[in-house]
């Protein structure tokens, strides 16, 4: 019987009302100890919700796209395999959330061969997200596409090259709707933040890793007018390679100067038409191959020297 309906019913006599009270306080307890179990499977089960990368769930959006704990990295450079294409494995590399100190995106005046588009500022990323361990390959390409694009030189363990922005979103979008990822996340293209994140690794200077290109990267200068084998160079701190040189490598932001301020999760500038790219290639100049350089194309072009490289997010993002 209900609480409230007891209150009506209470009997005449103070020992039939003793009785009764304590009939009550035995009801009462046995309330509390179920809402206390209640309580403690609701916090049990809120906890096991964390949101990707950071611990801070995005409100009921975050909550509805949650995404399972074994899908999000530990440690930087953590390694862990994703099916892109049937019978496909692709390694990614775990790059966590920067927590709110950021970090600083663009060159200092000071290094050598700069450009004036590369203006330092501070980025805060929110969450983590998996990148590839190196580039597309041509075999993967074919793969999730039925054909090979590439020209330089055709081969499965060479880096995909002749693909327009255009292209890669096309890419993208029949991986995510072949079903062969695990269910809540999602590929997609870096954002220029966490590309250059990604390269730089916890490192300052102009190249990651060794700090020396010909170590990192294939550019002009040890390519032998070609591109290479992906995964043959160094890689940088958290296991990335190839982010220097070989292929220049897409990323989602339309290209503009940056701006002087601090920023969260940028996605880039919302004018312009040119698509940024990163990384330099097997064609060009050492300076060009420098964690900082940057540059833009239309999105349509699909040059010798333009490639891609992958990352995965949750659904929700």
């Amino acid at each position: 019987m209900m609480v409230e309906e007891r209150k009506n019913i209470l009997p005449q006599n103070e020992g039939a009302l003793m009785s009764e009270l304590q009939a009550s306080s035995v009801i009462l307890e046995g309330l509390k100890g179920k809402v206390g179990m209640v309580a403690a499977f609701l916090v049990f089960s809120l906890s096991a919700l964390v949101s990707w990368g950071g611990g801070e769930r995005n409100g009921a959006e975050g909550s509805a796209k949650a995404v399972s704990l074994s899908l999000q990295g530990k440690q930087a450079g953590e390694v862990k395999e994703f099916t892109i294409a049937p019978r496909m494995t692709v390694k990614f590399r775990w790059c966590p959330a920067t927590g709110p100190q950021g970090f600083v995106m663009g060159s200092p005046a000071t290094e050598k061969d700069r450009e004036l588009d590369e203006v330092q500022h501070k980025v805060v990323l929110s969450k983590g997200f998996w990148m590839g361990e190196t580039e597309v390959t041509q075999g993967l390409w074919k793969a999730v596409m039925g054909s090979n694009p590439s020209s330089v030189k055709k081969g499965d363990a060479y880096p995909v090259e002749k693909v327009s922005w255009d292209d890669c979103q096309r890419f993208i979008k029949k991986v995510n709707q072949s079903g062969t990822l695990p269910a809540g996340v999602k590929l997609a293209m870096p954002t220029e933040a966490q590309w250059e994140y990604a390269c730089r690794a916890g490192s300052a200077g102009a190249y990651a890793g060794s700090g020396k290109l010909d170590d990192m990267g294939w550019y002009e200068g040890n390519s032998k007018g070609s591109i290479q084998p992906v995964g043959k160079k160094k890689a940088n701190a958290w296991g990335l390679k190839d982010m220097h040189g070989n292929v220049w490598e897409w990323c989602s932001d339309k290209y503009a100067p940056y701006r002087a301020v601090s920023e969260t999760d940028p996605t880039g500038s919302s004018d312009g038409k040119s698509r940024v790219a990163r990384g330099g290639s097997w064609y060009d100049s050492l300076e060009l191959c420098r964690s900082a350089a940057r540059d833009g194309y239309a999105p349509s072009s699909g040059g010798i020297i333009l490639g891609l490289r992958l990352i995965i997010l949750p659904v929700a993002q």
